[in-house]
């Protein structure tokens, strides 16, 4: 063979070489990525059970102790005059964006957005109209966006009312 073949087969085996190492390379980059993923993935379901579990707790303990108020006969925890006093949270885009969740769970079709109720001297007053929103029937996300007052202290105050009509 000529010495041109010999470079040409030298050439050739060197390219193979490369080319076989960066495969087994890869080969072995994209297992360690899928083995990564597995055991994040794997966190992430033992995170749900532990949440979901946390949560059924809570849920259960709420029942009872909702249960307990009812038996003992006592009044809700929070007294109107201390309504007015309790701080707002800021607007939140997190919380604005769960209004359409609550709506979904509830099984309610939401209203169309209204204007955002002018905030009155330093807040006061919010409360009182949240009160009296829920009263009209009007939904939790839909008071709770427009008073520009946290969806789970709206949600608490429908509990509150609906607490105060069993009784």
């Amino acid at each position: 063979m000529s010495e041109n073949t010999w470079g040409l087969i030298l050439v050739d085996a060197i390219f193979l070489a490369l080319a076989g190492s960066v495969t087994l390379w890869f080969r072995a980059w994209l297992r360690s990525q899928r083995e990564d993923l597995d055991r994040v993935l794997g966190d992430l379901a033992d995170q749900r059970q532990e949440l979901t579990r946390i949560a059924s707790r809570i849920e259960r303990l709420c029942a009872l102790q909702e249960a307990r108020l009812e038996t003992a006969g006592e009044a809700p925890p929070v007294a109107p005059a201390a309504r007015a006093s309790i701080p707002s949270p800021e607007r939140h885009p997190i919380r604005e964006a769960a209004v359409p969740t609550v709506a979904r769970r509830t099984g309610t079709v939401p209203e169309p957005p209204s204007e955002p109720e002018p905030a009155r001297a330093a807040g006061e007053g919010r409360y009182d109209r949240a009160w009296e929103l829920l009263a009209q029937g009007q939904q939790p996300g839909e008071v709770a966006r427009r008073l520009r007052l946290g969806v789970a202290e709206v949600e608490l105050m429908v509990r509150m009312l609906r607490y105060q009509q069993r009784r």
